[in-house]
C-alpha cells in the first residue's frame, strides 16, 4: 500500500475533516490567516519566525491594517443586509452567522470593534441600518444607500420607466386632439355643403313662386278685360285678387327629389363612418374583451373586408394562423421598418401605395414616397402614424 496507507487511514481521515471545518476564533491569526486547532498548536504558531514578522509589519502600521479589516468586515456584512435582508428586518446574530460560515472570512478580533453590539451601534450612528427594538430584541432593517451603483441603477430605470409613460400620455393626448381637429374639418365641410344646398333650394322656390305669381296675373288681367265698364265686377275682381295674395305658399320640395340626392341630405340621415380596412394591411388587435385578451396587441392581416367596409377578417401572424372578425375601431395601424412597403389610408393620397423613408418620433409622423398614382414618385412628409399602415410581403 505504500504511501496511500497513511492518507486513507481513519485518523489522517479525520485530520483533514477538522483542518476543513472551522476552529474556535480565539485560535485564529488574521495577519497571518491560519487557523490552529488547540491553544498548544496556537502557542506554537506565535512562536514560528513567519508570525513574528507579520508582527513586526503590525507594529509598523497597526492602525492601517485594523482600519482595513474592519472596512472589509462591514462592507461583507452590508452585502449580506443588501442581498438577503433588503425589506425586513433581521437580527444581528443571523447576518454574522452567514458571514462566519465562510472559512477565510475575516474575523471581528481583527477590527476595531471588540464585540457584535459595538458594531451594530456604528451601523445605527452612520445610518447605513435602522435599530429597532422589538419583543425579540434588537433588529437591524437595511437603509437604501443613495451612492451605491445598484441604487442608482434602479434610480435610472424608475426614471427611465416614469418618462416612457409621460410619453405614452403625451403622445395619447396629441392622437385624441388630431381626431378632435380632424371631426371639426368634417363637420365643417358636412355644414358648408348643407347650406350650399339650402341656398339653392331657396333660389328654385323663389323662382318657381315667381312664376306661379306672374301666371295669376296674366288671368287676372284677361278677367278684368272680359268683365267689362262694370264697377261691381272690378270690386268683386279686386276683393278676389286681394284674396289670392294671402293664399298659403307652395310646400317646398325634398333636397333628394329636387337634386337628385347629390346636395344636401335629411337631418335625420346619418354620415356614413369613416373606412380605412382594406385587403393586404397588417394591423394590431386591440380589443381587450375578444377571446379573454388571447389577440390583446397582436398582429394579423386583413384576408376581406365585409360590404360595410368597417369589419374585416384578420389572419393572425401569431399561433396557429386563427381568422378572427373584428370591427376597425378595435384595430390600430403598424409602422413597419424604414424602406418597407405601407398604404396611405386616410387624406390625399389615400389608397396609394408608398415605401417609408422616416420616422419623426418625436412628431409621432412619417414621410413617405408615393409607389403608384398620379403622384408616383412624390415625397409626402408629415403624416400621422394613424395615416399609414404597413403592407403584408407577398407569400
Amino acid at each position: 500500500m505504500g504511501h496511500d496507507a497513511p492518507y486513507l487511514t481513519p485518523k489522517a481521515i479525520a485530520k483533514r475533516l477538522k483542518a476543513k471545518g472551522l476552529g474556535k476564533q480565539w485560535l485564529y491569526c488574521q495577519m497571518c490567516r491560519k487557523q490552529c486547532r488547540d491553544q498548544n498548536g496556537f502557542k506554537c504558531h506565535c512562536e514560528s519566525e513567519g508570525h513574528i514578522r507579520n508582527m513586526e509589519l503590525f507594529a509598523e502600521k497597526g492602525d492601517q491594517l485594523i482600519e482595513e479589516y474592519s472596512q472589509r468586515f462591514e462592507d461583507k456584512f452590508m452585502e449580506y443586509m443588501r442581498r438577503c435582508y433588503r425589506s425586513t428586518s433581521v437580527p444581528p446574530n443571523v447576518v454574522y452567522n452567514q458571514i462566519t460560515r465562510e472559512r477565510n472570512h475575516v474575523r471581528m478580533n481583527g477590527t476595531r470593534w471588540a464585540t457584535l453590539s459595538e458594531f451594530v451601534e456604528h451601523l445605527g450612528q452612520t445610518g447605513k441600518c435602522k435599530l429597532e427594538e422589538t419583543e425579540k430584541g434588537l433588529h437591524l432593517r437595511f437603509l437604501e444607500d443613495p451612492d451605491h451603483p445598484e441604487t442608482q441603477f434602479k434610480e435610472g430605470l424608475k426614471r427611465k420607466r416614469a418618462s416612457g409613460e409621460a410619453a405614452d400620455i403625451e403622445r395619447h393626448e396629441r392622437e385624441i386632439q388630431l381626431q378632435r381637429e380632424r371631426c371639426l374639418m368634417e363637420v365643417g365641410a358636412k355644414g358648408e355643403k348643407k347650406e350650399n344646398s339650402q341656398g339653392l333650394e331657396d333660389e328654385e322656390d323663389e323662382e318657381k313662386q315667381d312664376s306661379v305669381e306672374q301666371e295669376k296675373d296674366g288671368k287676372d288681367g284677361g278677367e278684368e278685360e272680359k268683365a267689362g265698364p262694370t264697377g261691381d265686377v272690378k270690386v268683386a275682381f279686386s276683393f278676389s285678387k286681394k284674396k289670392s295674395s294671402n293664399l298659403p305658399p307652395l310646400p317646398r320640395p325634398p333636397a333628394a327629389a329636387t337634386f337628385g340626392g347629390s346636395i344636401g341630405s335629411s337631418s335625420s340621415q346619418k354620415a356614413p363612418p369613416f373606412c380605412w380596412l382594406s385587403e393586404g394591411l397588417v394591423v394590431k388587435v386591440m380589443a381587450k374583451k375578444l377571446k379573454s385578451g388571447a389577440y390583446y396587441k397582436k398582429k394579423g392581416v386583413v384576408k376581406s373586408v365585409a360590404s360595410e367596409k368597417v369589419t374585416g377578417e384578420i389572419e393572425m401572424l401569431e399561433g396557429h394562423g386563427e381568422v378572427i372578425r373584428v370591427h376597425q375601431s378595435e384595430l390600430e395601424t403598424v409602422i413597419p421598418q424604414i424602406g418597407r412597403s405601407v398604404r396611405v389610408v386616410n387624406g390625399l393620397h389615400a389608397g396609394c401605395d408608398a415605401k417609408l423613408v422616416s420616422c419623426e418620433e418625436d412628431k409621432f409622423s412619417v414621410t413617405v414616397e408615393i409607389s403608384n398614382g398620379p403622384h408616383r414618385g412624390s415625397i409626402v412628409g408629415g403624416l400621422p402614424y394613424e395615416d399609414v399602415c404597413k403592407l403584408s410581403s407577398p407569400s
